[in-house]
């Protein structure tokens, strides 16, 4: 019973002292994070498609369902020093069921693919440290380590990530350096990449499976044991920023990439050393809007896809090179109801013997009916030219009505009602779900949306 009084009288006196703390050094608790899901049909047959979002727009031509939830906390305060824990989980799924749990059972589908419709994916985005304030002189300055979103740049039109390094990593940001501020990282990936099977032959590696032809140029599909070429790929990402004149910003970046063999790297047909890339960013805003243009260029191992970039660690030369033009903005001059976003980029690729061009162009113009409604369209279209291998152009064009807190097109949450009609110049583009035995080349989605951050 003693023992018990003691305990109670030490309990009360760290509730009385806590205020006391709390005042000089009170923990936050930050909730923020993203979402979108919905219902959708696709005119031919079956759930809605989702048809080169990252070409032609991403409204009314989203067919999944994500969130992103972020718990953060400040958790130590003095002066100018700041001590921050971050965390994020992400999941992903078809959306196609109520309970959509991590088992991935189910009957396998060719190659690695299972009949996962009732099943989602959960991932670990963020979890670091960040410290800031603790460089004299520097009360902006973070030092930070574990995993992160990294100072991400994307076109929210194409939910499109043209300069993202995150992951694992350590890093120094925001550090004053004459008119600017100065970001440096070091950040680290893994890339089990593949080129040689025991059972050689393979034409293509996709998850453990070897996918060959055979005499009547049939498709065979058939398991082999892979080789690993490579381990990890060292990040190195120095970025510089400021703002020198009214409502202009100017950021300078270079990005390296240098792999790390390992003992399978025997079998690789090639390994890229030491790729760069550069990016230029000149953002000019006003109580018009704002526009942003950038600039980006790469070699070697660092090459671009659709939606971000890759270490292609399994290539055959050493002459691959790539460069991109993106345009960016939203203006709003004569009417504050009516607001444009739009995008624009040109990309060209060449792997050393091949040269690819993409140009892509996405509208999006919104005018506000009510306090907490608005009419929108989306018109998209691109031009694919691929020496050698077929060219291809799509089109996408939107029609929505949406319910949000503003006329902005930033303004969430948001819930849309739209109708899309998708088209491209390839015969099974738009869908590749038979329906009926055949694919399409156009056809229409409609649905109901809710998109929002926090």
């Amino acid at each position: 019973m003693r023992k018990l009084n003691v305990l109670a009288v030490s309990v009360m006196a760290a509730l009385m002292a806590a205020p006391a703390m709390a005042e000089d050094n009170a923990p936050t608790v930050d909730f923020h994070g993203y979402m979108r899901a919905g219902v959708g049909h696709f005119s031919r047959g079956g759930s809605q498609t989702s048809f080169q979002e990252e070409k032609v727009g991403r409204l009314g031509n989203e067919s999944d369902t994500y969130g992103e939830i972020e718990l953060g906390s400040r958790v130590f305060k003095k002066d100018d020093v700041e001590f921050y824990v971050d965390s994020m989980v992400a999941m992903k799924s078809k959306g196609d069921n109520d309970y959509e749990g991590t088992d991935r059972s189910g009957t396998e589908q060719g190659f690695g693919n299972y009949n996962t419709s009732e099943s989602a994916e959960f991932a670990l985005r963020q979890l670091n440290v960040q410290v800031k304030g603790i460089i004299p002189g520097n009360k902006d300055a973070v030092i930070w380590a574990g995993k992160r979103y990294y100072q991400r740049h994307d076109v929210h039109l194409w939910d499109f990530y043209y300069w993202n390094v995150s992951g694992s990593g350590a890093g120094l940001e925001n550090l004053k350096v004459g008119p600017g501020q100065l970001s440096v990282a070091w950040m680290r990936k893994a890339h089990d990449s593949i080129t040689e099977l025991e059972e050689g032959g393979a034409t293509h590696w996709d998850g453990g499976y070897e996918i060959t032809t055979d005499d009547d140029g049939n498709q065979v599909i058939k398991k082999t044991q892979a080789k690993n070429t490579m381990g990890n790929v060292n990040l190195y990402d120095i970025r510089y920023a400021g703002s020198y004149w009214d409502g202009g910003y100017l950021e300078f970046g270079y990005t390296a990439m240098d792999p790390d063999k390992t003992d399978g790297a025997e079998y690789a047909k090639y390994v890229p050393g030491w790729s760069s890339m550069y990016t230029v960013e000149w953002t000019q805003s006003g109580a018009w809007g704002f526009n942003k243009a950038t600039f980006q260029a790469g070699n070697h191992g660092f090459m671009a896809n659709n939606h971000n970039f890759w270490y292609q660690s399994y290539s055959d030369n050493n002459e691959q090179n790539w460069w991109r033009i993106i345009d960016q903005g939203e203006v709003s001059f004569f009417d504050p109801n009516f607001h444009v976003m739009y995008a624009a980029r040109y990309d060209h690729k060449n792997d050393g013997n091949k040269t690819k061009k993409t140009i892509a162009v996405t509208v999006r113009p919104s005018y506000q009916v009510t306090t907490y409604s608005k009419v929108m369209a989306e018109i998209g279209a691109f031009w694919d030219k691929n020496d050698g291998d077929g060219d291809e152009q799509g089109q996408k064009y939107t029609l929505a009505y949406a319910l949000s807190p503003s006329a902005s097109l930033w303004a969430r949450p948001e819930v849309r009602f739209y109708v899309s009609y998708l088209h491209s110049s390839n015969a099974d583009s738009v869908s590749d779900q038979l329906y009926d035995g055949k694919s399409w080349n156009s056809g229409v989605n409609f649905g109901v949306q809710a998109e929002a951050w926090w």
